[in-house]
């Protein structure tokens, strides 16, 4: 957190079944790739494990060559 910086609360319902995937910007900086597209291809991913998507399943479908960075990723699920 910068100092003095303000940051925006909000609120998400999620409905039975979906879910929400938090993740640290290391997963999908790469420096050959535009930020955007970065982040497309992991949507992308991520859409094709369905309902089986996991933080360990995140780290699979989206392996990183460039191991330096952070790498945290969140999953939440509603049942």
């Amino acid at each position: 957190m910068a100092r003095g910086a303000r940051y925006a609360s909000a609120r998400l319902t999620l409905a039975s079944g979906e879910g929400l995937v938090l993740y640290s910007d290391g997963l999908i900086e790469r420096r050959d790739e535009d930020l955007t597209e970065s982040a497309q291809r992991l949507a992308t991913s991520l859409s094709g494990l369905g309902a089986t998507v996991t933080a360990s399943s995140v780290f699979s479908a989206y392996e990183r060559a460039d191991g330096s960075d952070d790498r945290t990723v969140v999953v939440l699920r509603r049942l």
